[in-house]
């Protein structure tokens, strides 16, 4: 009875669906890249381009015998962030002089109308205004807060350089002391932490770095487990 030996598939053959293989694997994987890519950077985009609800104080209208004091709108002048200086030169500028006070106001709108910036010349006599020497004179409405998100968080979005150096280094020191030597997960520090945890028979140190901090804040929740670092 003869003898038949498997035929192998020729060696063109193998080095085809080989690359074929390989290929596709390539493919999927640079396209499933870029849809994480995609998604990820939508998201972080969608936050740091959110804008806070800004809520404000009314405006102050400046009328002849609203019971106002020079203290009043001074005070009210420097919440505002205008500048005290010798000559009225700009939008912003104010000078304030025993019962005087000499306003360059900004311009604003507002459900009672529009405010031009004008140069405003008021006296006070007796704890209220005396006179004023325009008809429509007021300054802006104050910000009070802003507020950010569901969980009504108010922030100020700030650049790195302008944080000091100081405090980045203590959040570094107090979170991720290995921050400048790993690129992005620490090994040795997930190993320390899931030492301790053991030890301690509970959860008691986290092991995420300060990159993997800003991935949770973003995606996930705040609950601290081994599992959640792997992820």
């Amino acid at each position: 009875m003869p003898n038949f030996a498997p035929r192998l598939p020729r060696r063109g053959t193998v080095f085809r669906i080989i690359s074929i293989t390989v290929v596709t694997l390539l493919v999927v994987f640079v396209v499933l890249t870029a849809y994480v890519y995609k998604q990820s950077v939508g998201k972080f985009e969608l936050r740091r381009l959110s804008l806070p609800t800004r809520i404000f104080a009314d405006y102050t209208p400046l009328k002849t015998g609203d019971a106002l004091q020079p203290d009043d709108i001074l005070e009210k002048l420097d919440r505002l962030g205008y500048r005290s200086v010798k000559s009225l030169q700009q939008s912003g500028d104010y000078i304030g002089s025993g019962n005087s006070i000499d306003i360059y106001t900004r311009e604003f709108t507002h459900p009672s109308g529009h405010y031009d910036a004008q140069r405003v010349h008021v006296t006070f006599r007796g704890g209220a205004i005396a006179s004023v020497n325009v008809d429509n004179a007021a300054l802006e409405p104050e910000l009070l807060t802003s507020i950010l998100s569901e969980q009504l968080e108010n922030r100020r979005p700030v650049k790195l350089e302008q944080v000091p150096k100081t405090l980045q280094d203590a959040v570094v020191a107090t979170e991720d002391v290995r921050f400048w030597h790993h690129p992005g997960i620490d090994p040795l520090g997930i190993m320390r932490a899931l030492f301790r945890n053991m030890t301690h028979h509970g959860v008691t140190e986290g092991g995420s770095t300060l990159t993997q901090q800003l991935v949770k804040n973003y995606y996930l929740t705040s609950e601290r487990t081994l599992r959640r670092n792997v992820v």
